[in-house]
């Protein structure tokens, strides 16, 4: 704090925020020479021994940084998400289970035998029908023959209530199931620490969310949060998905 007030910091405050921002790096007061340093290849916020950590200390007269709070976001899809940050660094995001990613297990030369069709087969591509499936409770899985093909990858394709695969070896039948998770209500709630990407107190945010909730978001699902005049902008993206981006502002 006192190498950041010498550096045109305007306040303790404002140092501090800085200091939040950077993180710690020495072991001290808990390290032999009391000089030691952190190792930076670890992950922060409470995730190392003694205070190696993105969550200095907290000052009483500062308890409030730029992220304090809480943050209403609405994506451009539609959704819209509640995020909730202290003074430690950490979050709490709450957002509806529908916009969950959902987690495909594929099979070559199989098929979901006939009956307990979603409706009548649809032309559509697989892209497409993935999603459509997605936003129906009901439907566990999709099933088409590669020869219904006709171009553009879109298939005669077959929405199932059921997820039983029946193998058939030398066919062109391929089906995606819905891998199974956990009973889920209208939304949920994942929490976590932040991950500060910047060099300095303006950098963007990370928040792992394959690391804080493993069992709704596959692994390298991630957010990248930035604060400019005073709006968030959330920037959520997994493997094989298209970026979801949203904007908002501070609630309270």
């Amino acid at each position: 704090m006192e190498w950041y007030l010498s550096r045109n910091a305007a306040s303790r405050c404002e140092a501090f925020e800085h200091v939040k921002a950077e993180g710690d790096l020495f072991k001290f007061p808990y390290s032999t020479s009391q000089q030691d340093m952190c190792d930076l290849g670890r992950l922060g916020c409470c995730g190392c021994p003694g205070q190696c950590s993105k969550c200095p200390p907290l000052l009483a007269e500062c308890m409030s940084w730029r992220l304090d709070g809480s943050w209403q976001i609405a994506f451009t899809e539609g959704s819209d998400s509640r995020y909730t940050f202290d003074a430690h660094g950490h979050y709490q995001l709450d957002l509806p289970s529908s916009s969950l990613p959902v987690s495909w297990k594929s099979w070559d030369q199989a098929f979901i035998p006939n009956g307990s069709d979603l409706g009548p087969p649809q032309l559509i591509s697989v892209s497409d029908a993935k999603n459509r499936c997605r936003q129906d409770p009901r439907c566990k899985g999709i099933t088409y023959d590669e020869a219904s093909n006709i171009g553009n990858d879109v298939y005669e394709v077959f929405f199932k209530l059921v997820s039983t695969v029946v193998a058939a070896p030398g066919t062109g039948w391929k089906t995606f199931v819905e891998e199974e998770r956990p009973e889920l209500h209208e939304r949920v709630a994942v929490a976590g620490p932040l991950q500060q990407t910047g060099l300095n107190a303006s950098g963007a945010f990370r928040l792992d969310l394959h690391s804080a909730a493993p069992q709704l978001f596959p692994h390298g699902c991630f957010e990248q949060l930035t604060v400019k005049d005073e709006e968030l902008r959330v920037e959520r993206q997994c493997p094989g998905t298209a970026m979801q981006i949203g904007q908002g502002l501070r609630t309270k």
